[in-house]
């Protein structure tokens, strides 16, 4: 456990690598990191992505690098970017949760009931893809029970309840998915990657609202030139600065 949180637990085999060159620099990379050449596997970690290949675990990876390096916002970016790839992860979500400990701002968001607390844990359990494919096989199920209803009489009582169990997970997996494609397209996020950063009144603003720190997590709203309206997990919000910020998104 000490180890997950000091985020030194690397991820060994990365079968989704398309070509043996990406292995070939993942494999070097972690053998640099263990040997505590942080700088040289970042290096390494990047050339991979740069390739235009987006993988979990090299983002984990990469995360811990600059986590040892003590580059916060840099860490909380690449552990943000591979929770979006895999947020079941639990060494992900366990590093996540350490880097942002590690922050100077301690954001509480609004509270929630617990119904939204369930509905909220259902929706994050699964990334767009894992989601798609249980989209897909509740389907698949639906579909087998509703034709069972017409040629297994005998088992219609059992079918019933199948049918009306899939139809429900469907309906809340549909709809949380729909959500999900439409955050994929619309929501952008960001972390402050500055050692510190004053959100102003307007774009090159006169007036700081409020100051935050490295690591600090942004949504994002209209931009104004090199000027994004953010908010914060609590509501509050103002212009910022894009260079001050590392976006949570994949380019190619």
């Amino acid at each position: 456990m000490i180890r997950r949180l000091l985020g030194i637990c690397l991820f060994c085999v990365l079968p989704a690598l398309a070509t043996s060159l990406s292995q070939e620099l993942f494999d070097k990379a972690n053998r640099l990191y263990e040997k505590g050449e942080y700088d040289s596997a970042a290096v390494n970690y990047e050339k991979i992505l740069s390739s235009g290949l987006h993988d979990a675990r090299v983002y984990y990876n990469l995360g811990n690098a600059h986590f040892r390096k003590k580059e916060i916002g840099q860490a909380l970016l690449c552990y943000e970017k591979a929770h979006r790839l895999d947020p079941s992860d639990k060494d992900i979500n366990a590093n996540l949760r350490f880097a942002r400990s590690a922050t100077v701002d301690k954001i509480i968001p609004h509270e929630t009931g617990f119904f939204t607390r369930a509905l909220l844990f259902f929706h994050n359990l699964f990334g767009l893809s894992a989601q798609t494919v249980l989209v897909l096989v509740l389907l698949y199920l639906l579909t087998f029970a509703f034709i069972g209803l017409f040629v297994l009489p005998r088992f219609t009582g059992l079918l019933k309840i199948s049918f009306a169990v899939f139809s429900a997970l469907l309906l809340l997996t549909g709809f949380s998915f729909g959500i999900k494609c439409y955050e994929d397209q619309t929501v952008r996020e960001a972390v402050v990657l500055s050692p510190q950063v004053n959100a102003m009144n307007e774009p090159d603003g006169s007036q700081a609202l409020f100051t935050v720190h490295e690591g600090a997590k942004f949504r994002l709203g209209r931009k104004v030139g090199n000027w994004y309206f953010a908010s914060l997990e609590n509501g509050i919000s103002g212009w910022v600065h894009e260079v001050d910020l590392g976006l949570i998104e994949f380019t190619e």
